[in-house]
C-alpha cells in the first residue's frame, strides 16, 4: 500500500484545464443543488432559494481556483512536477475537499441556510469531505493505473547514434535577451535547456565534463536561435533536448523520460511530445 503512494503520479495540468475543472465542478454542484434539493432544502420558502443554492457552486469554483493557483505559487518545492506522487495527488486533493466544505459551511452559515452551531457545522464538514475523498481515491488509482499502461517502458539503453540528423559540428552562441550575457559551445555538445520563469539553463559538455549556465531568455527564444534540422527538439513546454545525448529511456505514471550523461540527467517527454519516444522504444 505505501509503496503505490510513493509512485509518480502525473500532476502538471495547463491553467485553462485547472479553470474548466473548476467552473465544471462549481456548475455540478449548483445545479445538483438547485434541481434535487437535499438535506431538506425542498422545503424552504426563502424566495431566493435557488440563487442561494447556486451560490454553494460559486464558493465551489472561487476556493478551487484559489486552490490550483496560490496554493502552488506559495509553496513552489512541494508542487514540482517530478517528484509529485501519488501520497501528495490524494493530500492535495483532500485539501480541495476540505477547504470546499468548510467554504460551503460557513457560506450557508452567513446566509442563513444553516444553524450556527459548531457541533452542526463540524459535522457537516467532516459528511462532506468523507462523502468526497472514497470516490476520490478511486478515481486517482485509476487514473494512474491508466497512464501506468500506457507509458511504462522498463528503463533500457539506447545506442549511440541512433538518430543523426546533422553530420557537422556547428560552433553555437546562445545569447541573453539584454545580449549581455552569451554561451558558446559545440553543436554535439549540447545536452538540454531547461526554462523557469524568464530563465533558462543550458547543460552542456566541455572537455566531456558537465557545465550549466543560466541566460535570462524564453525558451522558445533560444530554440529559435538553434540551428535547423539537428538532434534539438522541444520534448516539454519547459526543455528542449538534443537527441544525440540520449543515453537511456525510462516511463511511468508520470510519461516518458530521457536519461543523458551518465544516465543521471533525465529530461521528462510531456504527453503532446510523446511521439518523438517511438524511435527509441
Amino acid at each position: 500500500m505505501f509503496n503505490i503512494l510513493s509512485q509518480p503520479y502525473p500532476h502538471a495540468q495547463s491553467a485553462r484545464k485547472n479553470i474548466t475543472l473548476a467552473i465544471g465542478t462549481g456548475l455540478f454542484v449548483a445545479l445538483f443543488l438547485t434541481y434535487f434539493q437535499p438535506f431538506g432544502s425542498n422545503n424552504w420558502q426563502d424566495p431566493n432559494k435557488l440563487w442561494l443554492l447556486s451560490g454553494f457552486g460559486l464558493v465551489t469554483t472561487t476556493l478551487m481556483l484559489l486552490n490550483s493557483f496560490l496554493v502552488p505559487k506559495a509553496l513552489p518545492n512541494a508542487f514540482v512536477e517530478q517528484s509529485w506522487t501519488m501520497l501528495k495527488e490524494i493530500t492535495f486533493v483532500a485539501y480541495h475537499i476540505l477547504s470546499i466544505a468548510i467554504g460551503n459551511v460557513l457560506y450557508a452559515q452567513l446566509t442563513g441556510l444553516m444553524d450556527p452551531q459548531i457541533r452542526g457545522a463540524f459535522s457537516m464538514i467532516i459528511y462532506t469531505f468523507t462523502l468526497g475523498i472514497i470516490p476520490t481515491i478511486v478515481i486517482i488509482l485509476i487514473n494512474y493505473i491508466y497512464h501506468l499502461k500506457l507509458y511504462a517502458i522498463e528503463k533500457h539503453n539506447i545506442p549511440s547514434n541512433t538518430i543523426k540528423l546533422s553530420d557537422h559540428n556547428l560552433l553555437i552562441t546562445l545569447t541573453s535577451e539584454n545580449e549581455k550575457d552569451h554561451i558558446s559551445f559545440l553543436e554535439q555538445d549540447l545536452c538540454y535547456i531547461e526554462s523557469s520563469d524568464n530563465y533558462c539553463t543550458v547543460y552542456f559538455l566541455k572537455e566531456n565534463k558537465l557545465y550549466k549556465e543560466i541566460l535570462r531568455s524564453s525558451l522558445s527564444r533560444l530554440e529559435s536561435i538553434l540551428p535547423q534540422n539537428t538532434n534539438y527538439v522541444r520534448c516539454h513546454r519547459s526543455f528542449v533536448v538534443n537527441l544525440g545525448k540520449i543515453e537511456a529511456v525510462s516511463g511511468n505514471a508520470q510519461g516518458y523520460k530521457f536519461h543523458l550523461y551518465n544516465q543521471s540527467l533525465t529530461v521528462p517527454v510531456s504527453r503532446k511530445y510523446a511521439s518523438i519516444v517511438e524511435p527509441f522504444k
